[in-house]
């Protein structure tokens, strides 16, 4: 989602990666934060973050998190391990294959059933195919068996031959109103979310803030990346959400992998609006 955060700020190396750079975000927004959750020691498995409320305002807890498609993550890791360094022997093309969550990398790469698709594709003069395409087009059955969403083939590159297998492409169709809502609410009552929710119920604070990170290879993702395109700083209204998160949350933030990086907020004292943060803070790329 971004370039990793060095290790800047006091207790960072307790912080997973998108911890640390959530961290460094919000430090321009809510004020100096400091890590809760530090390994080895009594308060390790509390919330990740607390800041100091301004004016002595108290105390609030932050905990943070990501959305990502697990299915997705699995599906990317088996096709690094098994088809990373796939070539096409004797092939002049270089060939870029998307493939999905249903793909058996380790089947593909036993089967040699990829390399022969695409062996077939070049001898046939194809440089491309889809999964997506018209039912009447020959290769999308074969490309849906293999959990393939696409190959496009280039010529007269510094790699001939070689095969670059990575995820497909997740379109997105809008994100605003009761889609969104769904979204929100489905989050909140999954493990994960009730899981956040334990910790933050926990925490002695004033304020309880759960921060979940949106990847952008996921629906989720790239819906409020292309909802937030359309919203200004602190805008309110129809383009928004509407899901009231139940108790003892108090804040609730969806960051974006957009340019500069903006956020849903929601506070129960305000409802929700649309944050930009400073400039100055790591942004998503």
């Amino acid at each position: 989602m971004s370039d990793l955060v060095p290790i800047t700020l006091p207790d960072d190396e307790h912080l997973k990666d998108d911890e640390r750079w959530v961290r460094h975000l919000l430090e321009g927004t809510v004020g100096q934060t400091r890590v809760i959750d530090r390994r080895g020691s009594s308060e390790q498995g509390k919330h990740d973050l607390e800041v100091d409320l301004p004016d002595g305002g108290g105390i609030a807890a932050v905990e943070i998190t990501s959305a990502a498609d697990s299915a997705r993550l699995r599906a990317s890791a088996r096709a690094d391990r098994y088809l990373s360094g796939l070539t096409v022997p004797g092939s002049q093309i270089w060939w870029l294959v998307q493939h999905t969550p249903q793909t058996d990398a380790r089947e593909l790469s036993r089967s040699a059933s990829l390399v022969a698709l695409v062996t077939a594709m070049e001898g046939q003069g194809l440089l491309s195919a889809s999964s997506l395409s018209d039912y009447r087009d020959p290769w999308r059955d074969q490309l849906k068996a293999l959990g393939i969403q696409s190959v496009h083939g280039i010529e007269g590159s510094s790699h001939p031959g070689a095969v670059s297998v990575m995820p497909d492409f997740v379109a997105s169709y809008g994100w605003a109103g009761p889609r969104a809502d769904d979204w929100v609410n489905e989050f909140l009552a999954s493990d994960l979310g009730k899981s956040k929710f334990a910790k933050l119920a926990r925490a002695v604070a004033d304020e309880r803030h759960l921060v979940v990170l949106m990847y952008p290879d996921t629906d989720g993702g790239l819906g409020i990346a292309g909802a937030l395109a359309d919203l200004l700083d602190g805008e309110g209204g129809g383009g928004l959400p509407s899901a009231e998160p139940p108790m003892p949350l108090t804040h609730l933030w969806l960051i974006a992998p957009t340019v500069p990086t903006r956020a849903f907020r929601w506070a129960r004292s305000s409802g929700w609006s649309v944050v930009r943060f400073p400039p100055e803070q790591p942004q998503a790329v």
